[in-house]
């Protein structure tokens, strides 16, 4: 923030003072140059800081940085006009103060505040286009910055969980799984072998879109879990809590399957007789929350979100949405419990841009 203060304390001194410098070469070249023209510089000068400086204010006070370019434009030039004249009249009490015996103030006639509004107004008008151009650049470039750490974010997680389904441990025990249904039941293997291509296929679609609906991932999660379950067999027990009216909104793909791995991986496998995962999603205030809960202890790995999934989760939650979503692993009284809360809805509606 201080380093953001003092670069445009940089560029509004260096700017009025570069106008400066014009006028004078101008004065000079023309042969217009008299010593107590000085003075007067000395007064567009500071009148000119003080009055952009107020429509600085006036703009980062009434938010006209979050209109696009075109719904603006007619607000600066107002604002042009009548800060225009405000620095004319402030121009002329300058004057009247601190340099008398150039003009003394009951002789600025309310034609001459017109003429000098008219100098300002354009100065003003294209200070204030520059201002506007420059923070829509610097929020140019930080979008490009975001967007390219999300994009680094998704195909570490992509890379993440493409290896976590083609790891060899992982294909082992399915096809070992499907293999000895093949005579015992035949259409649940052929049931888990086109469960498993969904899987493998949803992985290997995942970096097409940014967000996806909470009902396709379910479908995945679902997947997923019918062939962990012909592996564990009772030792593990699934169950799902979930709100109809979440089924559209738009959640990262793959991120609601890497929260159920998880708790496959360090809950139901680590115990003996196995467990239960609950997968709940219902409306909070004015958002909602996704929560995986799996029996166990929470680990050390997890509560420090040192493996990758859990640190993906949390990186793009933040590039996506900001302080409008949390996530947290914590041990709740029935055993481990990860929630994705999501504070405001409407910034995940599935009818809203999601180009962020």
């Amino acid at each position: 923030m201080a380093n953001k203060r003092s670069l445009y304390w940089v560029m509004q001194l260096s700017g009025w003072l570069v106008y400066i410098l014009i006028l004078a070469l101008w004065t000079v070249l023309t042969g217009q140059f008299e010593l107590p023209v000085l003075k007067v510089w000395a007064t567009v000068f500071t009148v000119g800081i003080v009055t952009s400086h107020g429509f600085r204010a006036i703009v980062l006070v009434f938010h006209w940085l979050r209109f696009r370019f075109y719904h603006a434009i007619w607000r600066l030039f107002l604002m042009s006009v009548l800060l225009g004249f405000a620095a004319a009249s402030l121009h002329a009490v300058v004057s009247d103060l601190f340099f008398p015996e150039i003009k003394r103030l009951v002789a600025w006639p309310f034609f001459d505040l017109v003429q000098l509004t008219l100098a300002y107004a354009p100065q003003l008008f294209i200070w204030s286009l520059l201002y506007f151009a420059w923070n829509y650049l610097r929020n140019y470039e930080r979008e490009e910055v975001k967007n390219l750490r999300l994009e680094a974010s998704k195909r570490e997680i992509e890379l993440s969980n493409l290896k976590s389904q083609l790891n060899p441990h992982f294909m082992f025990n399915a096809m070992n799984s499907i293999r000895a249904l093949i005579d015992e039941n035949p259409e649940l293997a052929k049931k888990s072998l086109t469960q498993l291509s969904a899987i493998l296929r949803n992985t290997l679609m995942v970096g097409k879109q940014p967000l996806v609906p909470l009902e396709n991932e379910l479908r995945v999660v679902r997947n997923y879990l019918d062939l962990e379950r012909i592996r564990y067999e009772e030792r593990l027990e699934v169950s799902f809590d979930i709100d109809d009216s979440l089924f559209n909104v738009l959640i990262p793909p793959l991120m609601l399957q890497t929260l159920v791995e998880n708790a496959v991986k360090h809950g139901i496998s680590q115990l003996v007789k196995g467990g239960q995962i609950k997968l709940a999603a219902r409306q909070q205030g004015d958002g909602f929350y996704i929560s995986v809960s799996n029996t166990g202890v929470l680990n050390s790995t997890e509560s420090a979100d040192t493996g990758i999934g859990l640190a993906n989760t949390r990186k793009r939650l933040a590039l996506l949405f900001g302080d409008d979503a949390r996530f947290q692993i914590q041990q709740s009284a029935d055993g481990v419990e990860a929630r994705i809360e999501f504070f405001n809805r409407k910034t995940i509606h599935p009818y809203e841009n999601i180009d962020h």
